[in-house]
């Protein structure tokens, strides 16, 4: 039985003329579907977020309060599906075509698929380095922000996966977000997605002043 999130994902295919071939669960780990997208064929995971008991709970306190106070860890969940998909994409990617990871939400209040997840998620999570000073008179000097732990997405690392999309619902219809992996060993080019009207996000690092972050 497909999900809510391949149904409209399917749909949102068959809106934009999109070619897809759902493929068959065999025995081993596979991707959901190939896309072709021009001349370019796409392989593509649909991965779905459902409420788990934190949801819930935080949804009903909502209702009964009018306000809910949570806290997680940026690009937690992410990172779960990210490592879930992984093989998945390999299996009939790699070194062929670009991967996608593509992730649908539905959890209620929380935004899980928010940039801020999806960057700390595919890159670690925002770390400022100080320097030790040699008396405690002195004062720490602001040495670095950088992406620090809990990256999924390196040089050697899930490196098939070229982008992860984010799909969305609109009052006009879903709508997708691309964002590109830096270390794709197989890139998408701009315009595959971007015939499409997607918009689409490429990380570009900060410096001293400010942590790295998104870039259209």
């Amino acid at each position: 039985m497909k999900t809510e999130s391949e149904a409209k994902f399917e749909a949102y295919c068959d809106d934009k003329s999109v070619q897809w071939e759902k493929i068959e669960e065999g025995h081993g780990k596979s991707p959901d579907y190939f896309l072709t997208i021009g001349s370019q064929t796409v392989v593509a995971e649909v991965k779905q977020f459902n409420p788990n008991k934190d949801d819930i709970a935080n949804y009903k306190k909502f209702k009964e309060k009018g306000f809910v106070v949570g806290d997680s860890t940026p690009g937690a969940r992410v990172r779960g599906k990210i490592t879930s998909a992984a093989p998945q994409i390999i299996a009939l990617a790699k070194g062929r075509f670009p991967g996608v990871l593509i992730l649908y939400s539905t959890v209620p209040l929380a935004n899980i698929l928010d940039p801020y997840h999806i960057k700390t998620a595919m890159y670690g999570l925002d770390t400022i380095v100080f320097s030790r000073p040699v008396s405690m008179s002195n004062r720490p000097e602001l040495l670095e922000r950088k992406s620090g732990p809990r990256k999924k997405l390196t040089e050697d690392h899930n490196t098939t996966i070229s982008a992860l999309a984010v799909l969305s619902d609109s009052e006009n219809g879903v709508y997708l977000d691309i964002y590109h992996n830096a270390h794709a060993a197989i890139p998408l080019a701009d315009e595959i997605f971007g015939d499409l009207g997607c918009r689409q996000y490429r990380i570009i690092e900060g410096g001293i002043d400010e942590f790295a972050g998104w870039s259209d």
